[in-house]
């Protein structure tokens, strides 16, 4: 019988000091510390560029007792003649090529991004009394049950 009580006593020690030991409030805050991103954008795209290239000049006369002279070249040809006393002149270009060349264009884009966090704590607030109600309902619920449970063991006791 002794054994019994102790423990009994013991457990209802333990149960009343349970709600008593609850876990405080905790703090609400917000993240801190730095974030560091970096995007990178890359645009490929394809540029045709002419190509300028040099042409070494090149002058040819011709004198001829004629009233009509014609010189070609290898990108020019030109025309002269006398007609009534007057110096007609045509000069036409060859209809050469340009050398056309794709250039491909690479340009990358970089942005670093960086956002920073400063700590902040909540202002501690006064805990409301149903909150405080709460917490200690188990404990009178267990009062009420010890305290029943030892009136109901004198009763016993008496009337043995």
């Amino acid at each position: 019988m002794g054994r019994v009580r102790f423990f009994w006593h013991s457990f209802t020690l333990f149960a009343l000091c349970l709600p008593l030991c609850s876990c405080r409030t905790p703090r609400q805050t917000l993240s801190t510390g730095d974030s560091l991103s970096v995007v990178v954008r890359e645009r490929v795209r394809t540029v045709y560029d002419t190509v300028d290239a040099y042409i070494e000049p090149v002058r040819v006369e011709r004198l001829v007792p004629d009233t009509l002279s014609v010189i070609t070249t290898d990108f020019a040809r030109s025309e002269a003649e006398v007609r009534g006393g007057l110096l007609r002149h045509t000069l036409e270009t060859t209809g050469k090529a340009k050398a056309v060349a794709p250039v491909r264009v690479v340009t990358r884009d970089s942005i670093v991004y960086q956002d920073r966090y400063f700590c902040k704590e909540a202002a501690p607030t006064k805990t409301p009394w149903w909150k405080w109600a709460w917490r200690l309902s188990p404990l009178a619920l267990l009062l009420v049950i010890y305290w029943l449970i030892r009136r109901v063991r004198h009763y016993r006791d008496r009337c043995i």
